[in-house]
């Protein structure tokens, strides 16, 4: 969560006698990376006016890649920013259309001519039955007076299509599928079916990519201190993952086929299907 929120997260290595025995979060948002031209020479971790210089072999650094800066990631949420705006102004102008009782923008016409005092006497009685203390107020208009609407009322606005809109581009900026959380524009088209479909397109397409990232930066900057073998590498065990499993009919029928077949022998099948031999 922090690795796409801030586009980085950072790991201190705790030593005894040398030897790594936790590993300790850090606020992204407290380091400041020391660069060493074509490296990173080193870390800063400041707390109020207090600084901890840390080593680079002390400090485990996941980033996202980002295309314009070599020691920092870039967050998704950064590239989504714009959209992230738009929901939260989506959001304000339901709220100002909700505490004006529903009334939309307009313009109150009246055939007499109006002096100052009038005109300011007509705005506090509109503010006063259709502001937000008074959201449901009924406003009676003096003589050769009418309503005009110039905004839009929320129907109008369609806000089911601009709440669609932000919501897929926020999840599509985080590789997630609309349906796993709920989304509207997801559930629309949700059936059991596409639900199991979302769960194994996000660990195969959004979540085993980045634990290949993360593999990767465990086995360079961390296996390093446990005198690894050559060949030695540090990988996520998923095979307790349940998206990621193939569907147990489907299982079954591949191995008889492949036993019918001649594909595989019987012990094989065996293991295949979770059968002792």
């Amino acid at each position: 969560t922090i690795l796409h929120i801030a586009g980085n997260a950072y790991l201190e290595k705790e030593r005894r006698g040398g030897q790594v025995v936790r590993l300790w979060p850090l606020n992204p948002g407290r380091i400041t990376v020391v660069p060493g031209g074509d490296y990173i020479a080193g870390y800063e971790y400041t707390i109020g006016t207090d600084t901890v210089k840390l080593g680079p072999e002390d400090v485990i650094h996941f980033r996202l890649p980002h295309p314009r800066n070599p020691y920092y990631g870039l967050a998704p949420l950064s590239v989504a920013a714009r959209i992230a705006d738009m929901d939260n102004s989506n959001i304000d102008w339901m709220r100002l259309i909700f505490q004006n009782g529903g009334v939309p923008m307009g313009v109150w016409k009246t055939k007499n001519l109006l002096d100052e005092i009038e005109a300011l006497r007509i705005k506090a009685r509109i503010r006063s039955e259709f502001g937000v203390d008074s959201p449901h107020g009924v406003m009676v208009l003096d003589a050769d007076a009418d309503y005009q609407k110039v905004g839009m009322n929320p129907d109008e606005a369609v806000p089911d299509i601009l709440n669609g809109i932000s919501e897929t581009r926020l999840l599509m900026a985080l590789g997630v599928p609309p349906i796993l959380i709920g989304a509207k524009i997801g559930l629309d088209r949700s059936t059991m079916a596409n639900y199991r479909e979302a769960r194994a397109s996000f660990w195969d397409e959004t979540l085993k990519p980045l634990f290949s990232r993360m593999e990767a930066v465990f086995t360079r900057a961390l296996l390093v201190d446990f005198n690894p073998a050559d060949g030695e590498y540090m990988e996520f065990d998923l095979s307790g993952i349940s998206a990621l499993q193939e569907d147990t009919d489907a299982l079954w029928k591949r191995a008889r086929e492949a036993l019918a077949a001649g594909a595989i022998s019987l012990p094989q099948y065996c293991t295949l299907v979770g059968l002792p031999t």
